[in-house]
């Protein structure tokens, strides 16, 4: 559970004492928060009856970012209160602690956080085999890549790699009795297909109320837009061209369509993504948020939706990803990338048209053009297997 420090709780119930003195701020505040948290607990909060800690962890961020939007007051910026918390509350267990953190000291905070992570997950299969992971042979190593449950060939990579390093260090260090790194007998993708979660990768549907939650309450309406355009069927293929090259003219917001020129129709638009679409299109700055550090820079001026910091018109492609990523970790899901966002709004779709009688294979076609995606017997087919396992899990 995380809670907010003493000055802080006090800072909050002065903010809360603001919004109970105005009916019309409190009504608003009750009805923005009761869409994701029950009404119960938010009663009992702005009534003062209870503390934040009745929340859990979505709960809460959804919670001080309705506060931080209220007061502008970085105090209450989720991202820097939880984070901080998790900082001061989680301990991750190292096995041979000492030694790993002297490796990790080279790395930056943010490097040495996310690997500290990845050595905890080792842990448990260290203290089973009673040694280090700079002892593991290949088939230790093997069962390490197992238990990971990576679901892109990018994160095993990386994991892969910083194990090889790890290794190294301590062969440098004399610490380990093999003579053999045997990490590097992983490092090419051809083999380590069958270290992946397929069934994860491929099959983590995020329901509309869960992703564009995420989306609105990102820090950013130009990250948060980057999801509910997948969603709703831009397409992350070709380097996220569609998304790169999006501009307010390609924008009915009226209409709630989007006409892109390469596409055949329309693309429709929840009402939701139309305001991200809003936002993001009048948002001037952009807020980078590091730990403590809260970093607002200048958002170019142009008529693309997703635009460049530091002049440049539209977005680099390789930072869509990022901004995903961002928004990941904020909300600690960590399955959520474009291509299973990209998943979660055809199984919308998909369903929306089943329930209103449209045959499957009709159904498949339409969600493949909505989505931009080539009609072929090896696309209709994995739509297919997807589309009858979520309809199996659901009934």
């Amino acid at each position: 559970m995380v809670k907010l420090k003493k000055d802080l709780n006090e800072e909050l119930d002065k903010v809360l004492d603001g919004i109970n003195l105005i009916d019309s701020i409190k009504s608003t505040m009750r009805s923005d928060l009761s869409k994701y948290i029950q009404s119960d607990k938010v009663e009992q909060i702005l009534n003062k009856e209870a503390n934040i800690d009745i929340l859990d962890e979505k709960e809460l961020r959804v919670f001080l970012k309705k506060i931080f939007n209220f007061t502008r007051d970085e105090n209450f910026n989720p991202a820097i209160v939880i984070e901080q918390e998790k900082d001061n509350y989680t301990q991750v267990e190292l096995y041979n602690q000492r030694f790993k953190e002297k490796f990790l000291s080279k790395y930056s905070e943010n490097t040495q956080r996310v690997n500290r992570v990845l050595f905890g997950r080792i842990a448990k299969l260290e203290q089973e085999l009673g040694k280090d992971l700079y002892d593991f042979e290949y088939e230790d190593i093997e069962e390490v890549l197992y238990a990971l449950r990576a679901t892109t060939h990018r994160s095993l990579q990386n994991s892969i790699s910083t194990i090889e390093q790890y290794i190294s260090y301590a062969m440098r260090q004399k610490k380990t009795r093999n003579k053999i790194n045997y990490a590097t007998a992983f490092d090419k993708r051809t083999r380590i297909d069958k270290f992946l979660d397929k069934d994860a990768e491929e099959n983590m549907i995020f329901d509309k109320a869960e992703l564009f939650e995420m989306a609105m309450y990102a820090d950013n309406a130009q990250d948060g837009a980057i999801l509910g355009l997948i969603f709703d069927g831009i397409s992350h293929k070709n380097e996220f061209e569609e998304l790169v090259e999006l501009t307010i003219d390609d924008c009915n917001l009226e209409e709630q369509e989007i006409n892109i020129e390469t596409r055949e129709e329309p693309i429709p638009i929840s009402t939701e993504t139309k305001t991200l679409i809003k936002d993001a299109y009048e948002q001037e700055t952009y807020i980078s948020i590091t730990g403590e550090n809260v970093r607002r820079y200048k958002i170019a001026d142009s008529k693309h939706i997703l635009r460049g910091l530091r002049g440049n018109s539209k977005i680099k492609w390789r930072n869509v990803n990022q901004r995903i990523l961002r928004i990941a970790n904020i909300f600690d899901e960590k399955y959520l990338n474009a291509t299973n966002i990209a998943y979660s709004g055809q199984i919308h779709l998909a369903k929306q048209l089943l329930d209103k009688g449209m045959d499957m294979e009709q159904v498949i076609d339409k969600v493949l053009t909505r989505f931009g995606v080539t009609i072929n017997s090896s696309s209709r087919f994995y739509l297919r297997k997807r589309i009858e396992k979520y309809l199996e899990k659901a009934s």
